[in-house]
């Protein structure tokens, strides 16, 4: 096989100081495996020859160069090069480094080409020692922790290089922001609360800034409440986990979003092979009107790029007509060539309001204009929703005039599926972390939470609020002779009744052991006597049980002088040890007079 990187296979056409990048793909689709590359020889302009030994192109340098190397399907160079007359451009990827074929088209680059973004990739193209190319690629996912707490930091990172993941570490949100910006991670794992940035303010500077492909964001954090989530996912948080996380909950996160970032590219992918597609497509039109010849090839290749193309594809024109219908869109859509070709796609394939929205994108691509990235929700043959991405192009004749388009729809349905079922995890995972498991009702924490609320709207509104601290009576000694399988019946069913009598705006939360509590906004001490004592004679009444249940409770009602909300749960706890001393089985209430002169 003849060594096709000689002299005589390039002649330099430019040069461009952008910054160095790899190739996305070889011309064919063909993947070889690594071998060692070489030097190759480029000639300037004029037909002089430069020589490039071992030391390669200057780094950063990108060349571009015209093959003049075989014709396409000479068998001498085995298709080791593309064919005569397509423009390449070589780069280095490091100091002295060997050159690379780094993009290839079948018209002269421009400025837009050289600095295109789509090529930035971890795939490389380089020239081996026998003339053929070969493919190298990385997929070590990279992840940023932004995190103030250096242990934190250090139990997450170790947790992420354990699953495989390469770990940048910031400890404070400027240093976050800045590494961002070097690095652009695929994952972001942060704090809320961190000195300089904040976690919600790097977040949306993440989505601010960024221009190609998309970075998962996940927070964490100590808060809980519903508007401090809202406040993250408005930011463009993607995922928001308690802290610290849990290794599974935290594991199961990271897998979800892998799978949205490689969806996520391999849709980026796509839509770059649709566009090679396209560009190929007008090369080989062009090349009919020069040469009858090439009819019948460029016919075929067409035919089999367009027809095993992985994305669902169809041809129309300025009617609505389709003319080519490929197998992925027969699979999408239900239809076979044969109920869609030469009929318009208004009448199976798109209607009512999906029909009018296809019809607007067909009018804006037949005056010219290119269309990407339009989310709709598509209906096959059977009634199915597809949720897609749909693009269309126009496609145009020898004098450059507009007489057709082709339209691409790729399916996302498993996508917003994901980002459905991720949603409703972490609404579960938040309804977990404020429920008590056994009985149902809000935890202590929860209960803290909305004390503090509900206190702070007392106070600034000047309205009344209760609170009860509820006991079951002789509950150890329960435990003990009849065991806590039969404890646990008696709290749920405690509970239940506490929740089912009490009001849609009174909180009732086990507070602890056999401790509940009920917040009572709203309500002044007489009023929560009252519902009290209907807790306490409904709980006596229970039956069912190996002996009678009793409850005992202490009700104090909060005032401004109290200050904290500790005071008034102290408050309602004294009243609850008096009813206790007092017998059990009973209500009693506590002022805050009393409480200041240490009467219980």
């Amino acid at each position: 096989m003849a060594n096709c990187g000689s002299v005589a296979d390039f002649d330099l056409v430019g040069r461009s100081h952008a910054a160095p990048f790899a190739g996305s793909r070889f011309p064919g689709g063909r993947e070889r495996s690594p071998a060692p590359a070489q030097a190759v020889r480029l000639g300037d302009a004029n037909g002089d020859v430069n020589h490039h030994d071992d030391t390669g192109l200057d780094f950063g340098a990108v060349w571009a160069v015209r093959a003049l190397g075989p014709a396409e399907g000479d068998p001498s160079c085995d298709g080791a090069i593309p064919p005569r007359g397509r423009y390449l451009l070589l780069s280095t990827d490091q100091p002295g480094g060997v050159p690379f074929l780094a993009w290839a088209s079948a018209r002269p680059p421009d400025e837009l080409d050289l600095l295109n973004p789509n090529l930035l990739s971890l795939t490389v193209i380089v020239y081996p020692a026998d003339g053929t190319m070969c493919l190298g690629r990385g997929t070590t996912m990279k992840v940023l922790i932004a995190e103030d707490s250096s242990v934190s930091a250090k139990l997450l990172e170790r947790q992420l290089r354990a699953e495989g993941f390469e770990t940048l570490l910031a400890l404070d949100g400027d240093q976050a922001w800045a590494l961002y910006q070097h690095e652009s991670p695929s994952i972001v794992i942060t704090d809320w609360e961190m000195p300089g940035m904040d976690g919600v303010e790097l977040c949306r500077a993440i989505r601010n800034h960024q221009t190609e492909g998309y970075t998962y964001v996940i927070m964490l954090s100590v808060r809980t409440q519903k508007d401090d989530k809202l406040e993250a996912l408005e930011a463009g948080v993607d995922a928001f986990l308690s802290k610290p996380p849990d290794p599974a909950e935290l594991r199961a996160c990271l897998k979800t979003a892998q799978r949205i970032l490689r969806a996520e590219q391999h849709l980026h992918e796509q839509n770059i092979q649709l566009r090679e597609m396209y560009e190929e497509l007008q090369y080989q039109n062009e090349m009919l009107l020069n040469a009858q010849r090439l009819i019948e090839h460029a016919n075929r290749r067409f035919s089999e790029l367009f027809e095993h193309v992985p994305v669902a594809c169809f041809t129309f024109d300025g009617e609505g007509i389709i003319h080519e219908w490929n197998q992925a869109a027969e699979q999408l859509y239900g239809y076979t060539k044969s109920e869609v070709l030469f009929t318009s796609m208004f009448e199976k394939v798109f209607r009512g309001e999906v029909g009018s929205r296809v019809l607007e994108v067909v009018q804006h691509v037949m005056r010219g204009s290119s269309i990407t990235g339009v989310e709709s929700a598509d209906v096959d043959s059977q009634g199915n929703t597809h949720y897609v991405l749909r693009s269309a192009f126009p496609l145009r004749n020898h004098l450059g005039e507009v007489v057709g388009g082709i339209m691409s729809v790729v399916d996302v349905t498993y996508r917003v599926e994901a980002e459905r079922q991720l949603k409703l995890l972490n609404e579960r995972l938040q309804d977990l972390a404020v429920t008590d498991a056994l009985t149902g009702l809000k935890n202590r924490r929860a209960f803290e939470e909305h004390l503090r609320q509900e206190v702070s709207e007392a106070k600034r509104y000047k309205l009344p609020l209760s609170l009860l601290m509820i006991d079951v009576d002789h509950f150890k000694l329960f435990n003990d002779t009849f065991g806590h399988a039969m404890g646990d019946e008696v709290l749920r069913a405690v509970a239940s009744i506490l929740a089912r009598e009490s009001r849609q705006s009174d909180i009732v939360a086990r507070y602890g052991g056999e401790e509940f509590a009920v917040i009572m906004p709203y309500t002044d001490l007489t009023s929560a006597m009252i519902a009290a004592e209907r807790f306490r004679q409904t709980v006596e009444a229970c039956e069912g049980f190996p002996c009678p249940i009793t409850i005992s409770i202490g009700v104090a009602q909060y005032l401004d002088e109290m200050g904290s909300p500790d005071a008034l749960v102290e408050l309602a706890d004294q009243a609850l040890y008096r009813a206790k001393g007092l017998g059990r089985n009973r209500v009693c209430a506590n002022s805050y007079e009393a409480f200041l002169r240490g009467v219980a």
